[in-house]
């Protein structure tokens, strides 16, 4: 099931899956099989799609799995949660000092339509994902919550073989990120599997091709 979450999330599909990460994975879904995610997506739908998929040419599950795994799909009240706000927890200086909030005007991160926060965590996520990644996109979520300039220093450090995810990316709070991304994503596709029958696969929600 990672094998195939990497290959529906990143152009760079050649990961070497550490039995460690694929523990602490396993040991993660425990956090996401709670039933009612799929409902709670649903009603951010077309936010997501217009904004990750349509507009910005991310790959569908991305944005979908990335909510998922920060905040369940779950609000909470503005500057009630350290993480950051809206459905990705975006630090909200990391916002300001990026200029990503140049399009919300009046609206903020916190709104309950998530129509600003979509449009943030989604410019931020191509930023990351193709301008400093090259379409690596696990490499890009080991990256969320770090300035682009942030992402692109750690990026420089790194050797040429980057296969190995867990090896090569040794910060605990970075393994974690990408540890909830699968945790979430397996989850969220396959909620049979974790005894959720009332919830179906997030990709449903993916725009019809």
């Amino acid at each position: 099931m990672c094998d195939q979450l990497a290959k529906d999330v990143s152009s760079k599909n050649e990961y070497k899956f550490d039995s460690e990460l694929l523990h602490q994975i396993e040991a993660r879904t425990s956090e996401y099989s709670v039933p009612g995610f799929y409902k709670r997506a649903h009603e951010f739908r077309d936010v997501i799609n217009d904004s990750f998929i349509n507009e910005n040419g991310l790959d569908a599950p991305l944005g979908y799995i990335m909510a998922m795994s920060r905040s369940r799909f779950t609000l909470s009240p503005a500057g009630s949660n350290p993480q950051g706000e809206g459905l990705w927890r975006i630090p909200l200086p990391l916002a300001q000092n990026a200029g990503y909030l140049g399009r919300c005007g009046t609206q903020t991160l916190s709104d309950a339509n998530q129509k600003c926060a979509a449009l943030v965590a989604a410019a931020y996520m191509k930023t990351l994902v193709i301008d400093l990644w090259g379409g690596d996109s696990l490499y890009a979520v080991a990256c969320f919550g770090m300035t682009p300039k942030e992402a692109a220093e750690w990026r420089d450090k790194l050797p040429p073989d980057r296969r190995d995810l867990w090896k090569v990316i040794n910060s605990a709070e970075q393994r974690e990120r990408l540890i909830r991304f699968f945790a979430a994503g397996i989850v969220a596709e396959h909620p049979e599997k974790f005894d959720l029958m009332t919830d179906s696969p997030l990709s449903n929600l993916h725009p019809k091709r």
